[in-house]
């Protein structure tokens, strides 16, 4: 079979590290493409991985959020469910820095 994404590689059975957010999730049966190494699971497998990722309180963490303006900075408001999964505390310290085109924001 061709892979669909590049068109060039043909899909081989394989297995797939799945990490979210960093966590990892686990090795999981994929087709892997030879020439792109874009990956597809069955649909079984699919729902494997988002229950570990529903079970590790992962799924659906990612959020939208705005810049505000605080005196003459700029700043980013935590949703707190990430807040939460990150065990951010208010006063906490922590390390900004931006990485391409990423703003990172380690706790210490």
């Amino acid at each position: 079979m061709i892979c669909a994404v590049c068109e060039k590689g043909k899909l081989k059975k394989g297995s797939i590290r799945e990490v979210m957010f960093g966590v990892d999730l686990g090795e999981f049966p994929a087709l892997v493409c030879s020439n792109c190494k874009e990956s597809f699971t069955d649909e079984e497998t699919t729902r494997r991985i988002q229950q570990i990722a529903r079970k590790k309180k992962l799924w659906g963490l990612g959020r939208t959020t705005k810049i505000a303006k605080a005196g003459n900075s700029m700043m980013v408001r935590i949703p707190k469910p990430i807040a939460s999964f990150l065990r951010l505390k208010i006063g906490q310290e922590t390390f900004i820095h931006p990485e391409k085109d990423k703003l990172v924001i380690e706790a210490k």
